[in-house]
């Protein structure tokens, strides 16, 4: 009569004893935040920033931009359209980021509510935002760390806050198809070359070019200056694999396929 209930009682024991390792186990496993799905990728908040990254799947990130935005690279990544405001993009792994280092400062894209009115951009100034290229419509590309994007967030007159991905630094080819209205397709070459090419890169002002210039050639790239041209463009050779790389660069702006000046005698 014993040993039944000594049977059942190291019984307890094993299966406490493995419930207990698969929690600590559980426990101990730490999740990229690219891992990390929304609830609900159809949810369309009022205002949206980094944060909704998503993996859509095992090599591209999925995240909403709003769909007045005139960027062209958004259309090579256009997924499909959420509501009348907003459009789902998928990017590739290596062309996206999730969000910036702590601490540190990096580029974003602020949509307005309306017209950006000189007002505006002096709320953003006062916060300690920096204003860079326009972005039809009512954006503006701001460099700005993280606290300070958390406060222009806030701002009524802000729509939107969402990270200028390297993905939106490649330059694109626009072919409109003569249709009524006329459709416009938009490409990425540069994402399909292969072998050595030479490429236009461009600096946001105010970054430190020499850094910038000392991580492309880290690369694998060859740097020299435009003659010219401002301090802030580059021609680079490079192999064309390593496009995404300069992308993600922080302080790089644009990347196009570098164009020999012609000579025009008219």
């Amino acid at each position: 009569m014993i040993k039944p209930k000594l049977h059942l009682s190291m019984l307890i024991l094993v299966l406490t004893g493995i419930m207990f390792s698969a929690c600590a186990e559980s426990q101990g496993e730490s999740i990229s935040p690219l891992d990390t799905l929304t609830s609900d990728p159809l949810e369309t908040p009022g205002k949206m920033t980094p944060d909704n990254l998503e993996i859509e799947s095992g090599e591209k990130c999925s995240f909403k931009i709003p769909k007045m935005l005139d960027l062209p690279a958004i259309e090579v990544f256009r997924s499909y359209d959420i509501d009348d405001d907003y459009i789902q993009i998928t990017l590739p792994k290596n062309l996206c980021v999730c969000s910036y280092p702590i601490n540190s400062e990096g580029y974003y894209i602020v949509m307005f509510k309306g017209p950006i009115y000189e007002e505006y951009k002096g709320q953003i100034e006062s916060l300690g935002g920096i204003l860079h290229s326009y972005i039809p419509k009512n954006g503006f590309i701001i460099k700005m760390n993280e606290s300070i994007k958390d406060n222009i967030e806030d701002l009524e007159i802000v729509e939107w806050v969402g990270i200028y991905q390297p993905a939106f630094k490649i330059s694109v080819n626009v072919k409109w198809d003569s249709v009524d209205p006329p459709v416009r397709e938009v490409s990425m070459p540069l994402l399909t070359r292969t072998g050595a090419v030479t490429l236009t890169v461009g600096v946001f002002g105010g970054e430190n070019v020499t850094d910038i210039v000392n991580q492309i050639e880290s690369v694998g790239g060859t740097v020299s200056t435009i003659y010219g041209t401002s301090q802030n463009k580059f021609r680079v050779w490079i192999d064309a694999t390593k496009i995404p790389e300069i992308a993600n660069i922080v302080g790089v702006e644009f990347i196009s396929e570098y164009r020999m000046p012609e000579i025009n005698d008219n």
